[in-house]
């Protein structure tokens, strides 16, 4: 048994006197560990940062986003203006050629319905003058018997 408690006695002293690597490797694993700590801290600062700078960058395009939104329907109330303009003077331009057609069309029916009409009695005065030479002749061929 006493030889137990001696083992125990050299565990026990060895806790409380480390060897001189043992020191050294707690000062490596304390400078290591605090090493981890302000990477991590780096890190958490980084991370930080890039999510400020992600928003911002969100915010601006979202600003640019709305702001050629904006150019876009003000350039196409632009073209749907002109657009309108221009239907409006191709329509007056159609209403003018149809007036100008309509207006040939009614010279050119008033022409033809004065040759007609011309002709009709031009033909109409023919026949009478046939029918009155026929009766003529009729009253003459009578008269002479």
């Amino acid at each position: 048994m006493p030889e137990k408690s001696s083992e125990t006695d050299k565990i026990k002293g060895m806790e409380n006197f480390p060897e001189p690597g043992h020191f050294y490797l707690a000062q490596q694993i304390n400078f290591l560990s605090q090493q981890i700590s302000w990477q991590h801290d780096r890190i958490n600062t980084l991370d930080n940062r890039f999510e400020q700078r992600i928003d911002a960058l969100d915010k601006k395009f979202e600003q640019k986003i709305d702001a050629l939104d904006k150019k876009f329907e003000q350039k196409i109330e632009a073209l749907d203006k002109k657009f309108e303009e221009r239907v409006d003077a191709l329509d007056k331009k159609f209403e003018q050629k149809f007036d100008d057609l309509d207006k040939k069309f009614e010279q050119k029916f008033n022409f033809l319905d004065k040759k007609i009409d011309d002709r009709f009695k031009w033909l109409l005065g023919i026949t009478v003058a046939s029918w009155a030479t026929i009766i003529a002749t009729i009253l003459a061929s009578g008269f002479a018997k």
